[in-house]
């Protein structure tokens, strides 16, 4: 679908692409809204929804002749994702911020391949962000041995408390 890799960044992937239906109104879908809800269809009642997932974020785009409506939200900001599953369709239901996004009509297996995608994608984005905060507060093995090392010379530690210290700090290596 050529039209939706504009809704991408610069050198960002499209990871999935799945149609459906996209609400304003978060209600509990069981997988299908009802006919009488169609007022509070995401751009309108006759656009084509999609949801894509991306690696860096998730869209919802309602596209049509002449109107169109996109959503889009960093991984970071997703806080869960909610399989949904009725006797036909499912829905994925994205809680941001308190805020939910009902995607709903689409494949109950897809519903299930595209939460596990954003959940993965959610978890891997927190570990990166753990590690990246234990790396700023952690100084560096080589920064703590300058440390020792400069202890050392002042006279507040021994040759041997250095000694033993540097070993262990290098046997973390």
């Amino acid at each position: 679908m050529a039209q939706a890799k504009e809704l991408l960044f610069s050198g960002e992937v499209l990871k999935a692409i799945v149609a459906g239906r996209v609400k304003e109104v978060s209600t509990k879908t069981k997988g299908r809204f009802s006919i009488l809800d169609g007022d509070s269809d995401k751009g309108g009642s006759f656009l084509k929804n999609y949801l894509l997932v991306t690696d860096q974020r998730v869209i919802l785009w309602a596209r049509g002749v002449f109107n169109k409506s996109t959503d889009a939200f960093e991984f970071s900001d997703i806080k869960s994702v909610e399989v949904q599953r009725g006797i036909m369709f499912g829905a994925i239901v994205l809680n941001i911020y308190g805020k939910t996004e009902n995607f709903a009509e689409m494949n109950k297996k897809e519903a299930e391949q595209i939460a596990t995608l954003i959940r993965d994608k959610v978890r891997r984005g927190k570990q990166a962000a753990q590690a990246q905060a234990s790396d700023v507060t952690q100084p560096s093995v080589l920064e703590q041995i300058e440390k020792l090392s400069e202890l050392h010379q002042r006279g507040v530690i021994t040759e041997s408390e250095f000694a033993e210290q540097k070993k262990k700090l290098l046997a973390r290596m």
